[in-house]
């Protein structure tokens, strides 16, 4: 059965996403990331598609972030990265790699009126 490696739900076959946080199902459990060490909180997203945009940029350069299992808003990852993690985070917001961030932040009709005369 399709595995969701963020929530950790089973779910029948035929899906590819998790309806819960749109996380790419698996087949297979992820292997436990017990070895990781103790996590820490590196970021508090403001929604769940900032946390999945993160985690995905975080993964791409090979830190093995996670959400946390109480909130997934709460990004986490091993104590001894947690200073790379929130400087790629920070590199993250100041380089605006995700390029539907900034749409995000204004309703498609007020884009371009403050400036209209």
């Amino acid at each position: 059965m399709p595995i969701c490696p963020q929530c950790d739900e089973e779910y029948e076959p035929g899906g590819e996403l998790c309806p819960n946080c749109g996380e790419t199902l698996v087949e297979e459990p992820a292997e436990d990331d017990d070895h990781l060490g103790a996590m820490v909180e590196v970021h508090e997203a403001q929604s769940p598609e900032e946390a999945r945009t993160l985690l995905a940029f975080l993964r791409s350069h090979d830190l093995p972030a996670r959400a946390a299992e109480a909130d997934e808003l709460h990004i986490e990852a091993p104590e001894e990265m947690a200073l790379h993690a929130k400087e790629l985070i920070g590199e993250f917001a100041m380089t605006g790699e995700d390029d539907g961030a900034a749409e995000e932040e204004f309703p498609e009709d007020a884009k371009g009126e403050a400036y209209e005369e």
